[in-house]
């Protein structure tokens, strides 16, 4: 009867076996580590957008992007008033304001990031929509104080 004779694989077999297991699994973290930082990345904020409504009615403002149909509600900006809005959602190289009052639509606004950087990231609404809303027979709304600041262009501090 021969002895029992076990046969090793070659260290240099086990080692290229290591070498490619641990290949796979740096490719494995590289490409999870790549998926998360495309899929899953936190948007940018500004930290105050303004908005300067001269008009008199109150308008609701929105944004988005040339390139999306989904908006981002701002909120009301108070006639006659600036309004500050907080935290707002960065929405890349042209912005897409929307307006709206009184449940119908008031126009909409084209404006470039750098135009807002250079404007103190201000939006201007333009004072000629009182009137194309009165065309229209839009009603005044009562009149509403600003909440905590000046009138248009000299304040503050403003509703968010």
């Amino acid at each position: 009867m021969s002895p029992l004779v076990e046969v090793r694989p070659s260290v240099q077999r086990r080692s290229s076996r290591v070498s490619g297991l641990l290949v796979a699994v740096v490719l494995g973290v590289a490409a999870i580590v790549a998926v998360n930082f495309t899929l899953f990345r936190d948007p940018t904020f500004v930290d105050t957008v303004r908005v300067d409504n001269p008009t008199g009615y109150v308008i609701h403002v929105e944004l988005g992007t040339p390139e999306s149909g989904s908006r981002l509600l701002l909120g009301p900006a108070v006639q006659s008033c600036v309004s500050d809005f907080h935290a707002v959602i960065e929405q890349g190289s042209t912005w897409v304001v929307s307006l709206r009052t009184q449940g119908r639509a008031a126009g909409e606004l084209t404006v470039t990031r750098d135009e807002l950087a250079r404007d103190n990231w201000t939006i201007r609404i333009p004072a000629s929509l009182t009137g194309e809303l009165q065309a229209e027979s839009v009603p005044l709304p009562p009149d509403h104080s600003c909440p905590t600041a000046a009138k248009n262009g000299s304040a503050t501090e403003a509703n968010g």
